[in-house]
């Protein structure tokens, strides 16, 4: 190798190339060997056999290129060997500048990963570990990543993390564990949290990988999340927590593969600081069993969003307070699209509703798309799939959405007071629904839902009454003056009403024997003494 300034350019060249070709392979074998250690390129740390000076590796073979540039330049590019040592590159001292970045990166990212274990933590589960992992997170640079190896950390007074500190803004804090069935965090706080995370808004967090297990379910606590935003939490097991839990004035999060089991308490969100939160909380793929309080509640807020996943056997404890599945309340400020359920599956909750939806001080659209809503006999049944209350002092508007859903009886038979959904207060209060497969007809909802079931525009009256344009009218007949009967051609699901009509020459018009299929209009002078017929009729008919 040392002879290479020596090769003359010509037939000798091709003779010689086998040596300059095994150096090559050589010192490429030796490149992808090196590329990814942790080790910071000092020649020493490196085995090379080559005879080209340089005070190290990188050094020798940029020498090396550079001769090699003469060669190819004079000979052209018919040495492949030369070709693809250099690879996508145009020389191959950029090659390897590209290696000396991706081991500094390595290096850099290493160095972000804090151990419990390193400081001090045990992980047999019986040990305290408190003081070891807050010792560990004061070694957390900002950026970085607190990792809990596999093992059972037992957490008897809180851990507090701040990320509101201005070294932190801008960046993410990283809590993980190597999978919810090998680390266990063991949430011991007497009527606290084992953790605890806050910021400000603009601080950043995920969490994952790890299981929360209360060791006594009537107090203990798991986390709690302040004033963050975007937090992401994925394949996060809660556990026999009194509250597994609690996000306070957060925006942005998302909650991915989460299983939320046998606690008291699941999730719960609500507002502190700013009254629109939580905002924009999206649960993709998240379990929900066995909560014997609630499975998830939230307060205030809008753009909650459960995305598939499964609510279930949640709320059958039977003393005190309110028991349900899943709880909103006094959404949709600075937005009123308050919450989407879109595939989700709901089997065995009890008490007061499956899905509780509670409307207050602002205008609100719930919605629920698709979804399964399966009720068992007592005391895993709810008194209704969904409930939606509204308060009649404030006067504001709610619009639920039902689409394409399944309810269905197993075990537990469906009545008139036990509709599968049912609103109560009726106040500005619309209710759209279609496709939707109902077991029982007595369940079947019987609200207002202001959605246009029939339009109609009649002449003919005196003599034979006909359809002059019409949607979702099959028929008119008449059954004397001012008297007639509406057949419509698909049926009603609720109670049809005159929403506006209008006639001419006469005065008032009377719905009368109203059932799914046909209504009978009565139109009467303008004492509202003497049915009369009118020149045309016109009627637009709600739902």
């Amino acid at each position: 190798m040392a002879d290479i300034q020596n090769i003359p350019l010509n037939e000798k060249l091709r003779d010689s190339n086998p040596k300059l070709n095994k150096n090559f392979q050589n010192i490429n074998r030796q490149l992808e060997e090196h590329i990814y250690s942790k080790e910071a390129h000092p020649a020493e740390s490196i085995v090379y056999t080559g005879g080209v000076p340089g005070n190290n590796v990188k050094q020798a073979i940029d020498s090396l290129d550079t001769r090699i540039d003469n060669i190819v330049a004079q000979s052209g590019d018919d040495i492949t060997e030369i070709v693809d040592a250099r690879g996508a590159y145009s020389v191959l001292s950029a090659r390897l500048d590209d290696a000396d970045r991706k081991i500094s990166n390595a290096v850099t990212k290493d160095s972000l990963v804090v151990n419990v274990m390193d400081h001090g933590a045990v992980g047999d589960g019986v040990t305290d570990d408190s003081m070891a992992i807050k010792a560990a997170i004061d070694a957390i640079p900002s950026g970085g990543t607190l990792y809990f190896p596999a093992g059972k950390y037992l957490v008897s007074s809180t851990v507090e993390i701040d990320v509101g500190d201005p070294a932190w803004v801008g960046t993410n804090l990283n809590i993980t564990g190597d999978g919810a069935g090998s680390t266990v965090i063991i949430c011991a706080v007497e009527r606290d949290y084992a953790l605890k995370i806050s910021g400000v808004h603009g601080s950043g967090f995920r969490l994952d990988n790890i299981l929360f297990k209360g060791s006594n379910l009537s107090s203990n606590k798991g986390v709690k999340l302040s004033n963050l935003s975007e937090p992401y939490i994925e394949n996060v097991f809660f556990n026999n927590n009194f509250t597994a839990l609690e996000m306070t004035d957060c925006v942005r999060t998302k909650l991915i593969s989460c299983t939320f089991n046998q606690n008291r308490n699941g999730l719960i969100g609500t507002d502190q600081i700013l009254e629109s939160t939580p905002n924009a909380i999206d649960l993709f793929g998240c379990c929900f069993y066995g909560n014997s309080e609630m499975a998830a509640s939230f307060y205030g807020g809008c753009g909650i969003n459960f995305f598939g996943g499964t609510v279930e056997v949640s709320g059958h404890l039977d003393t005190g307070g309110n028991r349900y599945g899943v709880k909103i309340e006094n959404g949709g400020r600075y937005g009123g699209a308050i919450c989407n359920f879109i595939g989700t599956y709901f089997e065995g909750n009890s008490n007061i509703a499956d899905v509780w939806l509670v409307n207050n001080e602002y205008d609100g659209t719930y919605v629920f798309s698709g979804c399964t809503f399966n009720r068992f006999t007592a005391p895993n049944v709810s008194e209704h799939c969904i409930r939606l209350d509204t308060v009649e002092s404030t006067g504001r508007k709610a619009k639920l959405i039902v689409t394409g859903c399944n309810f269905e009886d197993r075990g537990f038979t469906t009545t008139a007071a036990t509709r599968y959904i049912e609103v109560f207060g009726r106040t500005n209060v619309e209710f759209e629904q279609m496709g939707n497969l109902y077991q029982v007809r007595e369940g079947i909802p019987e609200i207002s839902s202001n959605r246009v079931f029939a339009s109609a525009r009649f002449v003919g009256l005196s003599t034979t009454p006909s359809l002059y344009r019409g949607f979702n009218i099959r028929s008119i007949s008449k059954n004397g003056a001012g008297d007639y009967t509406v057949t419509f051609k698909t049926p009603s699901i609720s109670d049809p009403r005159v929403k506006t009509g209008s006639i001419d020459g006469v005065g008032f018009i009377q719905l009368t024997d109203l059932t799914g299929t046909t209504m009978r209009v009565r139109v009467y002078d303008v004492n509202g003494t003497t049915l009369k017929d009118p020149t045309e009729l016109s009627l637009i008919i709600m739902e």
